[in-house]
């Protein structure tokens, strides 16, 4: 349990070899909210409701609501529950989708200093999250060039946004990550909305290739046969 506790905290506190009394009492408060979301877990299974993980879903298979747009404007509508953000004035880009439903973002010329993904989080698994404590994302993806990408969990709850962040490295294949919501500050309340940004910093002469967005609550999954 402890190595639970760690995981949340060790990133934000950072290679102290002495704890400081604010850091003990997070630590605990961690520890605390992990038993409870786990005796809650174990009242559910033994009730005999399903285990399996919820899962929201970022695929391609249906058309998008425009098969391919150049220069983009922020904010324009990919496709349900995703939406494409960028600060560029001026360049040459576009989105398409390829023969086998993957969406893919060209980038030539761009005078901006970042193009995001916004992904929207359905209310079922923002519920599963909630009660969890955590969610892993998977993405088969793939790029021209390695390049850096981040992606941000936005997380609002009682009239505030909390956000985490990671690090990927793109290239090719599959990337993964997971965010433990354990490390936010204070308690979790109901969750009012939440997504997942996916961030490339100065994008260039670039092809990016998303076939696919898994989000699923991964207590649940990490149960699931």
């Amino acid at each position: 349990m402890t190595a639970l506790a760690s995981e949340a905290i060790v990133p934000q506190i950072g290679l102290r070899t002495k704890l400081t009394n604010s850091d003990e009492e997070r630590i605990m408060g961690v520890i605390a909210r992990r038993l409870q979301r786990l005796n809650a877990r174990s009242r559910t299974n033994s009730g005999g409701r399903s285990n399996k993980a919820s899962r929201a879903l970022a695929v391609f298979n249906e058309p998008l609501l425009l098969p391919r747009a150049a220069q983009p404007a922020s904010g324009s509508e990919i496709c349900e529950d995703l939406t494409i953000y960028h600060d560029a004035s001026d360049g040459v880009y576009y989105w398409q989708q390829t023969a086998d439903s993957a969406l893919q973002l060209t980038v030539y010329q761009f005078n901006g200093s970042y193009l995001s993904l916004a992904i929207r989080i359905d209310e079922a698994l923002t519920t599963q999250m909630r009660q969890s404590g955590c969610v892993d994302v998977c993405m088969a993806i793939s790029s021209s060039r390695p390049i850096t990408a981040f992606l941000r969990l936005n997380v609002q709850v009682e009239g505030r946004c909390e956000q985490m962040h990671q690090t990927l490295i793109v290239d090719k294949g599959e990337r993964s990550t997971h965010f433990d919501l354990d490390g936010l500050p204070g308690e979790l309340g109901p969750i009012q909305n939440a997504w997942l940004d996916l961030i490339f910093s100065d994008p260039q002469m670039l092809e990016i290739t998303l076939s696919s967005l898994i989000l699923n609550d991964a207590m649940q999954a990490a149960d699931a046969p």
